[in-house]
């Protein structure tokens, strides 16, 4: 279906080797085209994917939740300028149709000024507050980044007693016997529910500096960003488009012959 907007794209790109020079680049993008893969770190297709949770870490600032994934974004091909001097004229585009059976979804924008009434909660009892009056709103308001940090910290302290509680539930029946009967079963379920959520959600969040300019390296808002989690596997057939820069065309010819899709010239 083509869309009646210019706003998305049928198609989302994945740009190879941010801070590279232009010949590592393509390097990089006839490997990737060649093989099939589009990888996370450490590159290696065979390598069991994961998500690295830091939790002394701040979640406003993307430092608590570290998924392996597989980033595209969803950008109209005549509006990829910006996003190209960010990261790399060398990207390669698949239709949203053939990602979406893969797990590629939308991340969720967090705008970290974003303002929060946080007048009847008593998880953030301790946060600094401003008065919402002065502000046109009721209540007492907080920062989505404090808030966020604030509830994330507290997320990842109860987690971290449930499981105290439940390496207590493994020991012996007399310690065992304190327990309240079906205990172990809720927090097995809780920590479970958690997890989920770490790979569901939490993996596809993105806080993002919403003060800054378009052309700022933090406004990750500007990029429209899709996520896999782990590693994508692709025939050559299922590339809906290459972007490179011109000087490049004859050699993609030479060194990937059977591509037969779409060529964008990043310049």
């Amino acid at each position: 279906m083509n869309p009646s907007q210019r706003y998305v794209s049928r198609e989302l790109t994945h740009f190879v080797g941010q801070g590279q020079g232009g010949a590592a680049q393509y390097s990089l993008l006839v490997k990737v085209l060649r093989t099939g893969w589009l990888t996370h770190p450490p590159h290696d297709p065979n390598a069991p994917s994961k998500i690295t949770i830091l939790r002394e870490g701040r979640f406003s600032r993307g430092e608590m939740y570290n998924p392996d994934v597989v980033c595209f974004c969803d950008i109209p091909v005549g509006d990829l300028h910006l996003h190209i001097q960010k990261y790399s004229p060398f990207g390669v585009a698949f239709l949203k149709t053939f990602l979406i059976p893969m797990g590629a979804n939308p991340v969720f924008y967090i705008a970290n000024n974003s303002l929060v009434d946080i007048s009847h909660s008593p998880v953030f009892r301790n946060l600094d507050v401003r008065p919402g009056c002065g502000l046109g709103r009721p209540g007492h308001l907080a920062t989505r980044e404090e808030v966020f940090d604030k509830l994330m910290s507290a997320n990842a302290a109860t987690d971290r007693k449930l499981y105290s509680v439940l390496n207590q539930c493994d020991v012996t029946e007399e310690r065992s016997a304190h327990i309240p009967e079906g205990l172990p079963d809720l927090i097995f379920d809780s920590r479970y529910i958690q997890r989920e959520l770490s790979k569901l959600v939490f993996s596809f969040c993105v806080p993002f500096d919403d003060a800054q300019e378009e052309e700022g390296e933090k406004n990750y808002y500007m990029e429209r960003e899709w996520r896999t989690l782990g590693n994508v596997q692709f025939q050559l057939t299922d590339v809906h488009r290459i972007i490179l820069p011109e000087t490049y065309a004859v050699q993609l010819r030479a060194d990937v012959p059977d591509y037969c899709g779409q060529v964008t010239f990043a310049d």
